[in-house]
């Protein structure tokens, strides 16, 4: 999670929040589904009318997107602007960070722009199970043991 305070004149008084509410690992296909919502925040003095059609600058781990949003708010109010699930393909490893930036362009009355971003680790996706075998002969018995990464795992040998 992040905020960000506006830039212009007023613009102390107003916060962009940024957040991922969950995410959630497919191990089959080695992704995550990540949450991503963006929120407005008004101090007691913030105040921003006609706002509607507000641009909204997004970027998921690369994923970039622009959404018209109503930004229109008054004192004391906190608004979500946005919110959205992303498919997040992970490294061959199953391993994934990506940082979540979110831009709002107000540029009315004496409010700028706001830019809030973080950093996620998403959850590791196990992707091999490994085997251990003796050495031994062809035609003996042997015993080989698969260790899964995951026990939903199916094996054949």
């Amino acid at each position: 999670m992040a905020r960000a305070i506006f830039s212009g004149d007023h613009g102390n008084h107003l916060q962009l929040e940024v957040f991922s509410a969950w995410n959630s690992p497919n191990i089959a296909d080695n992704y995550s589904t990540v949450n991503v919502q963006v929120r407005l925040i008004a101090d007691g003095y913030a105040r921003i009318w006609g706002a509607e059609g507000t641009l909204l600058s997004l970027d998921i781990g690369g994923i970039r997107e622009d959404a018209r949003v109503d930004a229109s708010i008054f004192p004391g109010q906190n608004i979500s602007l946005f919110a959205k699930d992303y498919r997040v393909n992970h490294d061959a490893d199953g391993k994934k960070s990506i940082n979540i930036s979110a831009t709002l362009h107000v540029n009315l009355g004496k409010y700028g722009s706001a830019t809030a971003s973080f950093n996620l680790t998403l959850t590791n996706i196990p992707r091999a199970s490994s085997i251990t075998a003796p050495n031994s002969v062809i035609g003996s018995n042997i015993n080989i043991t698969v260790n899964r990464a995951v026990n939903t795992f199916k094996h054949a040998i």
